[in-house]
């Protein structure tokens, strides 16, 4: 097998996507992966997986914002220093376009990595989203942006889509991807699994939301379907930070004593365990992790296609959600609270079906993709 040099030039605390990264990398190593990662800093378990650090220990335990952006310039200029002319490159967002010039005149073949969906794809979801609020559009997302990444993806000869949506994007009018696809997922750890939390002594139903509580990932018709259904016997948990636009379109609801705000949380399974129904009506994603957490926590499923991901694509463990109809989100709520059985019967579904998105079966998935490409090309 050809060896992966994977680039990922930032810092490992222990989120975000660099450690969807390192998981991967942990899996595929297992399943017999020769890959090198090469990064800024790292403070989590790095597994087996072979890696290069700008900043080593003890210095690593450092943050440095100021630096950042020089130590990933740094950690990019070390990667081309170490890369072979028959190794296949992985490069993660974030690194520069430089870099994927460099990369491509020197003729390696270049995989990228859907975290998200095409910009000028989230774009228009997105644009119609705010529009619809009535809200000026604040996603971020401007031309300069899809026209830089539009450049990346003409450069890569592969990429690891993630989810139904990112193979969307990049089929959708004007990509300027032209390379092969390999559609995997993400996941979590399943035989690892600790919960700690236990439920709160209550016998309230509580529906939890994990993530941004904001536009993109629908928190808003969340909300109005959770006002439209005022259940007295159910409460509404959300863990993540409050966007300003929620705060200004939902105040009202937000004040409702059957919505608990709990805020950004570092361990989401905890979060997760100690509820009893999961609800992400997401507009945009690439394939949302806590979702695989979800399931492994045993919690029934109510998502969006994109909340789902290729949980929804692959398994009948997810209750699908129309994110543009929070009559329906309440409906579908409701189903849900008022039927214990029917929580014990996806609640297992969704336990059975996220043993499938071990990382080590998503590690072993994205060796022999990869494999087959690299055989066919």
């Amino acid at each position: 097998m050809t060896k992966i040099r994977v680039l990922h030039p930032s810092s490992a605390w222990g989120g975000a996507h660099v450690q969807t990264c390192i998981n991967i990398l942990k899996g595929m190593v297992l399943a017999g992966a020769d890959v090198h990662l090469h990064l800024i800093r790292t403070r989590v378990d790095m597994g087996d997986v072979p890696y290069s650090a700008v900043l080593p220990k003890p210095v690593n335990r450092f943050g440095m914002p100021r630096f950042e952006r020089r130590f990933a310039h740094l950690c990019e200029k070390r990667f081309l220093s170490a890369l072979k002319p028959d190794e296949v490159t992985w490069l993660w967002p974030g690194v520069s376009v430089e870099t994927f010039e460099t990369v491509k005149a020197r003729g390696n073949k270049i995989i990228m990595e859907g975290i998200n969906t095409r910009q000028a794809y989230a774009k228009g979801i997105l644009d119609d989203v705010y529009e619809t609020a009535g809200l000026p559009q604040r996603h971020g997302i401007t031309d300069e942006k899809i026209a830089e990444e539009e450049h990346l993806l003409s450069m890569a000869t592969h990429f690891f889509s993630p989810s139904p949506g990112v193979d969307a994007a990049l089929a959708a009018p004007g990509s300027q991807f032209t390379g092969e696809v390999m559609k995997s997922s993400y996941g979590t750890w399943t035989t690892s699994l600790d919960v700690k939390a236990e439920k709160p002594a209550t016998e309230k139903v509580r529906v939890v939301f994990v993530g941004t509580v904001g536009i993109r990932k629908n928190a808003h018709s969340l909300l109005q379907a959770w006002k439209l259904l005022a259940p007295e016997n159910a409460e509404l948990v959300l863990y993540g930070y409050v966007e300003d636009e929620i705060e200004s379109l939902c105040r009202d609801i937000l004040m409702l004593d059957s919505v608990k705000v709990m805020g950004w949380t570092h361990d989401v399974l905890c979060a997760l365990s100690s509820c009893d129904v999961f609800a992400f009506p997401s507009f945009e994603e690439g394939d949302p992790q806590v979702t695989y957490e979800a399931a492994v926590c045993g919690l029934p499923i109510l998502a969006s296609p994109m909340g789902g991901g290729r949980l929804a694509e692959r398994t009948d463990a997810v209750t699908l959600l129309d994110p543009h109809d929070a009559e329906h989100i309440a409906s579908t709520l409701k189903e849900f609270i008022d039927n214990p059985d029917k929580r014990l019967l996806f609640g297992k579904k969704a336990r059975e079906a996220a043993a499938g998105f071990d990382w080590s079966a998503i590690g072993q998935e994205r060796l022999q993709l990869l494999e087959t490409a690299l055989d066919e090309g």
